[in-house]
């Protein structure tokens, strides 16, 4: 599926002008809220909102194919986010251009990231670090539900991936308590 002119015009209206946006990608189901980072031939950068606290929460990168509408945000969310003086942040060092170089930098500089592959396993989200990176697949070193590494590996086709997220609370919190545990687990070794 090609992406539509008016919605490739209205996403890159919206990151020169720094507004908030809504992004429709209706064969998930799903909406992405945020701002736009950055936009390659393939894929878009979001640095997401959380509008509820007024926080920013990560980063989700969505394949451009995927999009069938994009609106741009002038609720009082929007407003509010301005009079607070919340502004986006620009991630350089997280290479756009294709999903080989998208995931490999963001494995180099976040210790964790989260993959969808929507389109074959639609509730999942593989949270974890990539532990060998090929051509057409990756090989994740799970971060499971309750803080822990799993113990296999799962192999996931780079074809079959929607969506990249990194740099969340959520994330974060996940890799803290697995950390807490790896630790107590090591202690409990040694006496």
């Amino acid at each position: 599926m090609k992406i539509k002119n008016k919605v490739l015009a209205t996403l890159h209206e919206v990151w020169m002008e720094g507004s908030l946006v809504k992004v429709k990608r209706e064969r998930f189901d799903s909406w992405q809220k945020g701002f736009v980072i950055d936009i390659s031939a393939k894929w878009l950068l979001l640095h997401n909102l959380d509008c509820d606290f007024f926080l920013f929460d990560g980063y989700t990168a969505v394949r451009l194919q995927d999009i069938t509408g994009v609106e741009k945000d002038t609720s009082w969310i929007a407003r509010a986010q301005k009079r607070r003086g919340l502004e986006p942040v620009l991630q350089p060092d997280v290479l756009l251009v294709d999903l080989p170089g998208l995931l490999s930098s963001v494995n180099a500089h976040y210790p964790v990231l989260g993959i969808e592959r929507e389109a074959t396993d639609p509730e999942a989200l593989y949270i974890g670090r990539i532990e060998k990176l090929k051509k057409k697949s990756l090989t994740l070193r799970e971060l499971g539900r309750q803080a822990e590494w799993k113990s296999t590996q799962i192999r996931h086709r780079l074809d079959e991936i929607t969506c990249v997220t990194f740099g969340t609370t959520y994330m974060k919190l996940l890799l803290e308590f697995a950390r807490v545990q790896e630790a107590e687990a090591a202690n409990e070794k040694e006496e």
